[in-house]
């Protein structure tokens, strides 16, 4: 897993930090430059966010490759996040909010102030994070009316979308062929495909997180939420844990015995 993790983000901060190097001398409109360099700002703090939420202290490379020291010492974790949070700052005073055509699916003004938000929970700066939030809530963002909507295949970009990496069968990237590997459970050796698989298998923690929701009237209205006692559960395979809870536990996790 690390094999992969360390040189694919640092693959997207070389490209991110080429990007904003070249495009600045490009003789081009204005508006545009300052957004594709905002879009590569965005990109280099996402992945540090992410290295950093893996590793702490990172060597921290701002510079096009060409111009990068060769061997790099680590930086320490604090001055990471700081360049973190001024990408995430400075990409989001670029970036639309929004885009159209075949544009749809770059980063935007809410993505970048939602990876903010996020970076600043991880180190638990709970008014920066606040205050991050609240912007993004102010971008226009709403809920579906039906929860279960956010799974459906024709649903993308909806307003509730804030940033979706977009896949399709395009140059063989459908990402649907994957599913049959990596939801179902793995069973003795293996899984669902060539024996691996079963990578985003929900835990029972995950479902214990789900609340008590009961109709008391049956008028479709929930009437009645409380904390579930995971003590209730007899075993793995009691059906009965899952009457009356909250709907998006239906919704997101296909449990035994649930329709699918």
């Amino acid at each position: 897993y690390h094999n992969r993790v360390w040189p694919a983000f640092f693959k997207l901060i070389s490209r991110s930090n080429n990007a904003i190097a070249k495009i600045q001398g490009i003789n081009m409109d204005e508006a545009l430059k300052k957004r594709f360099i905002a879009e590569a700002k965005f990109f280099r703090a996402y992945a540090y966010s992410k290295l950093s939420a893996y590793y702490g202290a990172l060597p921290l490379l701002l510079k096009a490759p060409e111009d990068e020291d060769p061997l790099p010492k680590r930086a320490p974790y604090d001055d990471v996040r700081a360049q973190i949070a001024k990408d995430l700052n400075e990409a989001a005073a670029d970036l639309p909010n929004s885009y159209t055509g075949a544009d749809v699916g770059r980063a935007t003004k809410g993505a970048a102030l939602t990876c903010l938000m996020e970076s600043y929970m991880f180190d638990s700066k709970w008014a920066e994070a606040t205050a991050a939030a609240q912007q993004v809530m102010g971008l226009g963002y709403t809920l579906l009316p039906n929860y279960s909507d956010l799974w459906k295949y024709g649903n993308k970009e909806t307003k509730e979308s804030i940033f979706e990496v977009h896949f399709g069968s395009a140059n063989g990237s459908n990402y649907a062929d994957w599913c049959d590997s990596d939801f179902p459970p793995t069973s003795g050796g293996g899984g669902g495909y060539a024996g691996w698989g079963g990578f985003f298998t929900p835990q029972q923690q995950l479902v214990n997180e789900y609340e008590n929701a009961i109709d008391t009237d049956n008028d479709g209205v929930i009437d009645v939420v409380n904390k579930f006692d995971p003590a209730t559960i007899t075993s793995l395979f009691d059906v009965n844990q899952y009457i009356n809870r909250d709907p998006r536990l239906a919704a997101s996790i296909w449990y035994n015995k649930a329709d699918y």
